[in-house]
């Protein structure tokens, strides 16, 4: 089943949100934009009319299934690339064998696709809409690092990035694992922990959902870097989601889509990768 996707959504959405009071600064009168003219036709694309966007929609936030089918913010910004193309879009759940899809030419895209260290000279990868890495939340009152030998309690999920980056830099006595990323929050806002380490964007969207009052001191390992992911023969698609990512880059639709699902943007950048801080002496927790 083919859909097509209106900017307007996204911006109904961060409009109710505006006047909800969560965001400041906030404009929702917005202009709707007019629906473009395909951009790209066969055989640079499998269907007429249709941007087939292959993800893993076992990924939740980003992609997984919700009570309309699946949804997140992936599916939100493909849907945004597809508008700006002038195209309709089929969503296709492509697992964790992403490049067999695209190589098979059963999706002209793909998103959420990790760039990895190593290039591959068959794929052409955008710039990176969505960076993340496991982070550890404060409370905003809070913009101390904790050090070696501290008694601070860092909340994790079991099993998780974070909970390891912890167990790594501080040890094991530090940690009180939970079930889940809302028990975490819970126990920082309740300061039965004086941290969470939790991933970047699901961090966020856990603090801003249960009101929390959050915010990120710092990163536990270096950042992910998530992509769209095209074959590199496929010059006249390229050349085209390449220029209208630019433009959703340029007119802020992609923190539009960051606001609706987070409440405000995430932007890592200027945060520091956290070494363990030396004992402090003369302190009291």
């Amino acid at each position: 089943m083919y859909r097509r996707f209106s900017i307007s959504a996204v911006l109904t959405s961060f409009a109710l949100v505006c006047s909800l009071g969560v965001l400041g600064g906030c404009s929702p009168e917005q202009t709707m934009p007019a629906s473009l003219a395909p951009t790209v036709a066969p055989p640079a694309i499998g269907t007429a009319d249709v941007l087939r966007v292959g993800l893993d929609a076992s990924r939740p936030l980003f992609s997984s299934m919700g009570k309309a089918g699946i949804e997140g913010i992936d599916v939100d910004m493909a849907s945004a690339l597809a508008d700006q193309l002038g195209l309709s879009i089929q969503i296709i759940d492509v697992g964790s064998n992403p490049r067999a899809a695209l190589d098979n030419h059963e999706v002209d895209v793909l998103i959420g696709y990790e760039q990895q260290q190593e290039e591959d000279a068959s794929l052409w990868l955008s710039e990176p809409y969505l960076v993340r890495a496991p982070a550890l939340f404060s409370a905003n009152s809070n913009n101390r690092l904790p050090a070696q030998g501290d008694s601070s309690r860092v909340a994790a999920q079991s099993s998780t990035q974070g909970a390891s980056d912890i167990s790594r830099l501080y040890g094991d006595s530090t940690l009180k694992l939970t079930q889940d990323m809302n028990e975490s929050f819970k126990l920082l806002d309740t300061k039965e922990a004086k941290y969470v380490a939790g991933d970047s964007y699901l961090g966020t969207y856990v603090s801003f959902h249960n009101n929390v009052d959050a915010h990120m001191l710092g990163l536990l390992s270096n950042p992910r870097h998530f992509c769209l992911a095209l074959s590199a023969g496929n010059t006249q698609l390229i050349e085209s989601v390449d220029q209208a990512c630019k433009t959703l880059q340029a007119s802020g639709m992609i923190h539009l889509i960051e606001a609706k699902w987070l409440g405000e943007r995430v932007d890592i950048d200027d945060l520091p990768v956290l070494e363990v801080q030396a004992p402090r002496t003369g302190e009291q927790d």
